[in-house]
């Protein structure tokens, strides 16, 4: 059985000041106006327990007031903002990726045009080979040496071979 539904927390305060004390085994006589004092002041008191007790429900509910509005303000900047950045990061993701490519192609436009270029001044080196002419001289009466065949290969627009007995004119 739940008891807690049948506990009045309005009812303890008056179960509180309805008791009655319990006597004294020797109870000294207290002047009356003396007793008078002290319902006074403990009236004065209650008032002041009272009137605080409502300043601070009163206060309790402004700042309980004051949160909900909070609360409420910051959800619905927070759908603003949802709805903002989500929209915006689409086109984030978008203008990453475009940008990306682009530096990708860059990249790519750089390294290509350098491997161009690198075979350019390859080329020129062929045609100027393409274009010499070698005149291979063995001082002695030797036949063609291995050399002399791999300038003939390499491609040189002519190679000529002199030793000792078939001297150039010149």
């Amino acid at each position: 059985m739940d008891w807690l539904p049948l506990f009045d927390p309005s009812q303890f305060g008056d179960f509180l000041f309805a008791q009655t004390p319990t006597p004294s085994p020797n109870p000294l006589p207290i002047p009356t106006p003396a007793r008078s004092l002290d319902v006074e002041l403990l009236k004065s008191q209650l008032e002041f327990l009272k009137d605080a007790n409502t300043r601070l429900g009163e206060s309790f509910n402004k700042f309980v007031g004051a949160m909900q509005f909070t609360l409420v303000v910051f959800a619905f900047l927070g759908a603003v903002l949802a709805f903002i950045f989500g929209k915006n990061l689409d086109d984030a993701k978008k203008v990453a990726s475009d940008m990306i490519r682009q530096e990708v192609n860059n990249n790519l436009a750089n390294l290509v045009k350098a491997e161009v270029e690198n075979v350019k001044r390859t080329l020129q080196r062929e045609r100027v080979i393409g274009l010499t002419i070698v005149e291979y001289y063995l001082p002695s009466n030797g036949s063609e040496t291995k050399e002399f065949k791999l300038l003939k290969q390499r491609g040189f627009q002519k190679v000529r071979f002199w030793n000792e007995k078939s001297k150039p004119k010149n």
